[in-house]
């Protein structure tokens, strides 16, 4: 599967969103625009602010633009709230995969044994459904989409991390797998020291 796809969609999933221009915004009066503790406030509260850009001519999004997420349930851990960059590339990965499963596999036999040779139809095993998951997530990761870190060892840990259990009785595939989404810069630290 491919996308082609030059702007939009999955081609900016990867690129940070920040410092992007906003289209239709008068620049932001001098004074108006909130201060660094308000930013910092902000921030920790799980909000993202606008400011403009170096010239002052156009409206920019700021570092860590965030987006709200729903919990497993009230109870389970983890934030509220993450980095847009990161749910988008997750969700047009999940997406894939489950486009990829249902184009692949609506209207498929389904084994727990070898699937057989028959060229009139298309027969679904875990064994092949765990190969094709595998496959398109590593696509995701391609100069195309580059939404996915791939390396030898995060491949292996994908590859580890995909279940596949195929009930021939009720006709329910499920299971579950894992992948890193691409990160992106946010703060640079180091520690300079100058010798002489």
């Amino acid at each position: 599967m491919t996308s082609n796809i030059t702007r939009g969609g999955t081609y900016t999933a990867g690129i940070p969103y920040h410092g992007m221009r906003l289209l239709g915004f008068s620049p932001i009066d001098s004074g108006k625009n909130f201060s660094d503790l308000e930013i910092s406030g902000l921030y920790n509260l799980g909000g993202s602010t606008i400011s403009n850009d170096d010239s002052g001519q156009f409206v920019v999004t700021n570092p860590f633009l965030l987006t709200s997420y729903k919990k497993a349930s009230p109870t389970s851990e983890g934030f509220t709230f993450r980095n847009v960059n990161k749910t988008d590339c997750a969700t047009y990965v999940r997406d894939f995969v489950f486009t990829g499963l249902k184009t692949k596999y609506s209207q498929s036999g389904l084994t727990n044994g070898d699937s057989p040779t028959n060229s009139r139809a298309v027969y679904a095993s875990s064994a092949s459904i765990k190969a094709d998951i595998y496959a398109w997530i590593l696509e995701m990761g391609t100069g195309e989409y580059a939404l996915v870190q791939t390396s030898r060892q995060l491949d292996a840990e994908v590859l580890n991390s995909i279940i596949v259990n195929v009930n021939t009785a009720t006709g329910i595939i499920s299971g579950s797998f894992g992948f890193y989404v691409m990160g992106q810069a946010e703060q640079f630290n180091f520690n300079i020291n100058i010798k002489i």
